[in-house]
């Protein structure tokens, strides 16, 4: 018997990012990462894969959205209660490529070619996975 499982399918979720052109060299962006030493979060530039100037050559800061879906499941697992009874907490969250694209303005954006989303996508993948997403299904 499994005690409050959640399972959910095709839930939406989205990661964006700024990034910083200097002096017209390769972008940067703010990486969020932990100082544990300090016990806080940091953000650290780091040199972005690729130009994206040959798809927009406006504004210093771009910010590039990437949409994707998750499908997954949670179990608390059970802890408690009679040893045949127990068993870990375990799950899974497998998130897939929706559409990759560069925010100009709310109302302006600009798509990127199939093969550049999936490399930015990619790129991006240990950050998407720390996206909290609703999994309630309300």
């Amino acid at each position: 018997m499994m005690y409050g499982k959640t399972e959910w399918s095709r839930v939406p979720g989205t990661f964006s990012v700024e990034l910083f052109y200097y002096d017209g060299k390769a972008p940067v962006w703010e990486r969020h990462t932990w100082d544990n030493e300090n016990k806080k979060y940091t953000y650290v530039e780091t040199e972005f894969p690729m130009n994206l100037r040959q798809f927009y050559s406006g504004d210093d800061v771009i910010e590039l959205v990437i949409e994707f879906e998750s499908d997954g499941y949670y179990d608390p697992g059970r802890v408690s209660g009679a040893p045949e009874d127990c068993y870990p907490p375990e799950g899974d969250d497998e998130r897939t490529l929706s559409e990759v694209y560069l925010s100009i303005s709310p109302k302006e954006r600009i798509e990127l070619p199939v093969e550049v989303q999936q490399e930015l996508f990619d790129y991006f993948y240990e950050e998407i996975k720390e996206v909290e997403i609703d999994t309630s299904g309300d």
